[in-house]
């Protein structure tokens, strides 16, 4: 039983690790092609898959966090689908999130799924922050990545480094996940990960 959840950590972490990749990817491809390029779009829907389908396995690794730590992880698996919804209908239409920002105000459908991104963004990644401190799970630069992620967007002229960031959080998660790497060792804290799922 040990050795089944211990794989299965594993292998979840292969899939964080393959979504922060794919979130990195963001950064280059805007820089070159432009924000909303196809190859920018094509990295942030791949990252949105992973990382709603990833993020359970997030919150299985600090399951110390309890609620806060499955609420924001509930959030993060909504806010990446969601995103990946309309990053599939940007890359179908043709559209960039500019052009769908003054849709807004027309479509009523494309408002709710906007401020539930926001939603998702603004409470789901810094309760997801929060938690991650709290647990100590995994190492602390990982929380200065989150954190660095989340604030560079809103500086100027830094808007295309957060996904950078938020990237290689993912992918130091993955790694530590992978690598049984973790800042708390799970025999120290009343067993391993495998045994705290019994």
């Amino acid at each position: 039983m040990n050795l089944t959840m211990e794989k299965i950590f594993k292998w979840l972490g292969v899939l964080v690790l393959l979504a922060g990749i794919t979130r990195i990817g963001m950064t280059p491809s805007a820089l070159v092609w432009g924000t909303d390029s196809t190859p920018e779009l094509l990295f942030g829907f791949a990252a949105c898959i992973l990382m709603a389908a990833s993020s359970i396995g997030l919150f299985l690794v600090q399951r110390e966090t309890g609620a806060i730590g499955f609420i924001s992880a509930m959030l993060l698996v909504f806010f990446n689908a969601v995103t990946a919804c309309m990053v599939w209908s940007l890359l179908a239409s043709g559209q960039t999130g500019e052009d769908l920002m003054q849709d807004m105000g027309a479509n009523a459908f494309i408002m709710f799924t906007k401020i539930m991104i926001m939603i998702g963004m603004f409470i789901g990644t810094p309760a997801f922050t929060i938690a991650t401190f709290r647990a100590k799970v995994f190492p602390r630069w990982i929380v200065y990545l989150l954190l660095l992620s989340m604030v560079l967007p809103i500086l100027p002229g830094m808007e295309k480094w957060g996904a950078l960031f938020w990237g290689l959080s993912y992918v130091g998660m993955g790694f530590v996940m992978v690598t049984d790497g973790y800042a708390k060792q799970r025999s120290h804290s009343g067993g391993s990960s495998a045994e705290m799922m019994r």
